[in-house]
């Protein structure tokens, strides 16, 4: 009896994990905001060598042109960040796996991932970092992948390596861009603080203003000119 209900489970994962093939996506598609920065879905550069997105981003900065004019193409570090953010642990491993790990749920509520079937079925997000091996034809690989099958792990990896000209249907690239904080308006008149005359008073009205050099000159004329005048009756 206790078989059969084995055999049934893996029977219904097994045809879950049919299902899942036939539709390759969450469909999430959304920005993902993660520590002041918005990552772009990785599904959505798919198919694209780590040579494409050299040409189109600087290799030290990431900062990139072209088709992801505006983005910044990821390093290890900042994957491994994003990362972290999801599993709890700060520095992230270069590896990190573990059984029906939570942080890997969670990580696939927010990503776009596609399906693979290699080594049993789960679920995966591939992207392209900016980093080279010390091959430098191989560009790094950052993953982070959540198996179906109760033998395999869920595993985040950060340092995995493929020749930079391959392309694949499940690899893309880690982008992201850097939310700028909007500027300081303590009195919340519209007005930045750093060119508000009175940054605590949304009227405008300082009360302890400082006149300005021309305000103090004309103040000076007058005063004279009234001393000359008396001086003169």
């Amino acid at each position: 009896m206790i078989l059969g209900r084995r055999m049934m489970k893996c029977f219904l994962r097994k045809i879950a994990a049919v299902a899942l093939l036939l539709v390759p996506l969450s469909g999430i598609g959304a920005v993902v905001v993660v520590d002041g920065r918005d990552w772009r879905q990785v599904t959505e550069t798919t198919s694209t060598s780590w040579n494409t997105f050299s040409s189109a981003c600087d290799g030290a900065t990431g900062v990139c042109g072209g088709a992801y004019l505006g983005y910044t193409w990821a390093s290890r570090d900042e994957v491994g960040e994003l990362f972290s953010a999801f599993t709890g642990i700060t520095p992230q491993p270069l590896v990190l796996t573990e059984l029906n790990a939570l942080w890997a749920d969670n990580f696939f509520s927010s990503f776009d991932w596609t399906f693979s079937a290699t080594n049993g079925f789960f679920r995966r997000i591939s992207g392209w970092t900016r980093d080279s091996a010390a091959d430098l034809t191989k560009g790094n690989i950052a993953q982070l992948s959540d198996n179906f099958n109760a033998q395999f792990a869920d595993q985040a990896t950060l340092a995995s390596f493929s020749d930079k000209a391959s392309v694949s249907a499940g690899l893309g690239a880690f982008l992201y861009v850097t939310r700028v904080a909007p500027p300081s308006d303590i009195d919340g008149d519209g007005i930045p603080d750093d060119q508000d005359p009175c940054p605590t008073d949304s009227d405008n009205r300082c009360s302890n203003a400082v006149p300005e050099p021309g305000t103090l000159a004309l103040l000076a004329l007058g005063l004279a000119g009234l001393g000359y005048s008396r001086r003169k009756q």
